[in-house]
């Protein structure tokens, strides 16, 4: 029998939600006996974290910003090979876990999966689940995927602090993200070095007939899915990555690009970090009423290459009808450590993995269980 641990930031905060999961059948799923429902652990105690680690298959940590709590965690997993998965979305904290633990994690077989939320898992698993269509459908390689997302939703006082984190790491470190960031230590093919840019500027999309401007969660997704490719050795060519967000118009467009660019040269100012740390603070967040009314919606735009079926496109499309920042990332996490669970028993192999490389069709099948809906098409779906 498999059984479920509640969790939190703080021991008082779950064993008051845990009083408020009034819903029987809910309870029962969970298995909370009121004398074993509780494992404490201190990230500044590694002791602890590591008695949390050796008890189970796999753990799903949501305490950030990472880069301040999540490396003795990581750090646990890996010597008692318990496969982990979190929400980071911090480049920095990722290259640092990779150079440190990926060819430990590979000698005890502990798969260790950042960025399971709606950072990276939209871009990650779905470019994934287009190029392997694309290959089956043309029988050659894929040339370029694209990926369009719409997106309606709050953002939290936790994800503020872990943007404020990821820079503070970033510039601590002196890390400069170049296009192959998250890849493996061994260099890519020379075809790799015509890898597209991030988007910025605002461009005239001829596939979906709209203008996309920057996604600010584009650079670390771009570099998440380089990753998959090169873990996976290249299985569907080295098809060149981009992504960005939907605008309704050219002026939209334009005020977006200037809103999101601007605060993020303004977030490299320290004084600017630490008056938004103090106004947005953890443990806030949007009502009730956003988060159960936020959707996603991405639609990918991929070409295939060589023969006569050049340039053959085929159009991908995911949606979620729940904010993507708080239920929809909570769905897909949940989602995650579950496949990871049912994935144990197979061949697998450790290190610091992806989604896709680290569970693939389990997780999309998932994916779809819970209602996030995927579907393929030769012409433009439309959001």
């Amino acid at each position: 029998m498999q059984k479920q641990i509640l969790g939190g930031h703080w021991q008082e905060e779950v064993k008051i939600d845990s009083t408020m999961l009034f819903y029987p059948l809910l309870r029962m799923f969970l298995f909370l006996n009121p004398r074993k429902k509780f494992l404490i652990g201190e990230s500044e105690d590694q002791a602890s974290i590591d008695r949390i680690a050796s008890s189970t298959h796999v753990l799903l940590s949501t305490a950030g910003p990472y880069a301040k709590y999540g490396t003795p965690v990581v750090d646990a997993c890996v010597r008692k090979g318990t496969d982990y998965c979190d929400l980071t979305g911090e480049m920095g904290w990722i290259r640092k876990i990779i150079d440190l633990y990926d060819g430990q994690a590979k000698s005890t077989n502990a798969r260790i999966v950042p960025s399971c939320g709606f950072d990276s898992i939209p871009s990650d698993i779905g470019a994934y689940f287009l190029a392997k269509n694309i290959r089956e459908k043309f029988g050659t390689p894929v040339k370029s995927i694209r990926n369009i997302v719409e997106v309606t939703g709050g953002i939290s006082g936790g994800t503020i602090s872990s943007g404020i984190g990821a820079i503070e790491e970033m510039q601590k470190g002196k890390q400069r993200p170049t296009r192959f960031f998250l890849n493996p230590s061994s260099p890519p093919p020379p075809s790799a070095t015509t890898q597209p840019g991030d988007i910025i500027m605002p461009v005239w999309d001829e596939d979906v007939k709209k203008y996309v401007c920057i996604f600010p969660l584009a650079p670390s997704n771009v570099r998440y899915v380089r990753r998959t490719q090169a873990i996976l050795n290249y299985p569907y060519g080295n098809f060149k990555y981009s992504e960005g967000m939907v605008a309704s118009s050219f002026i939209v467009a334009w005020v977006i690009t200037f809103l999101v660019c601007g605060f993020m040269l303004l977030m490299q100012l320290k004084i600017v970090r630490t008056l938004v740390g103090k106004i947005v603070k953890p443990g806030t967040g949007p009502s009730r009423s956003t988060m159960k009314n936020g959707y996603f919606t991405c639609v990918m735009v991929g070409h295939s290459l060589g023969g006569e079926k050049e340039g053959g496109r085929v159009f991908a499309k995911y949606h979620l009808d729940l904010d993507p920042g708080y239920m929809g990332t909570a769905l897909m996490i949940s989602q995650s450590s579950f496949a990871l669970l049912r994935t144990r028993k197979l061949a697998r192999e450790g290190g610091v993995l992806t989604p896709a490389t680290a569970m693939g069709d389990s997780l999309i099948e998932s994916l779809k269980d819970a209602g996030m809906t995927f579907s393929i098409s030769e012409t433009y779906p439309g959001f």
